[in-house]
């Protein structure tokens, strides 16, 4: 039962990328109700996909689980991203948390950094850079992205670098390609 539950939860992954919020959400949340040991990582996966539908309240809902079940089962596995669609949402509620968006996205930094977790690490900066650019501390902003994205040598092609790279463009005064 667990696998056919966490594959729910990766096909709504999936749908959430390609814009089908309601279908990608109802899928992680069958999953996650149907997973015999629920992990931090899929009630992560439900508040990103809740952030991208704009439903930024539920998003925060499903951080808070988070954060209850790190803090009941140790499992900190997902904490980094948590606290990045966090940071995120928290800005997109009401442009006046920024401070409180900020400490999430440098404690998401933090923790992936911590983790290893490179490619997690990346997401925060750039997230936390963006955050930066938009209260005119572009020179900040610029090295935070910068910092993480240098450690890249492979990979240009994903998302996430491509994002960055764009961000670190404008931030530079670049046109992006």
């Amino acid at each position: 039962m667990s696998e056919l539950a966490l594959t729910r939860i990766y096909q709504g992954w999936a749908a959430s990328i390609q814009g089908e919020h309601e279908r990608s959400i109802a899928l992680i949340r069958s999953g996650l109700a149907d997973w015999n040991n629920p992990m931090a990582v899929g009630s992560s996966i439900l508040a990103e996909a809740c952030l991208r539908a704009g439903r930024y309240q539920e998003a925060m809902d499903a951080v808070a689980a988070c954060r209850a079940h790190a803090a009941r089962s140790e499992d900190h596995s997902a904490d980094s991203e948590v606290e990045r669609v966090a940071g995120e949402a928290l800005i997109l509620m009401d442009a006046e948390n920024t401070t409180e968006a900020e400490q999430c996205l440098r404690h998401a930094a933090a923790v992936a950094a911590e983790q290893g977790a490179k490619s997690w690490e990346l997401r925060a900066a750039t997230s936390l850079g963006r955050l930066l650019r938009d209260t005119g501390r572009r020179d900040e902003a610029r090295a935070t992205l910068a910092e993480i994205y240098g450690w890249f040598t492979e990979g240009f092609g994903t998302a996430d670098l491509k994002e960055a790279k764009a961000l670190l463009d404008q931030l530079e005064g670049r046109a992006a390609p």
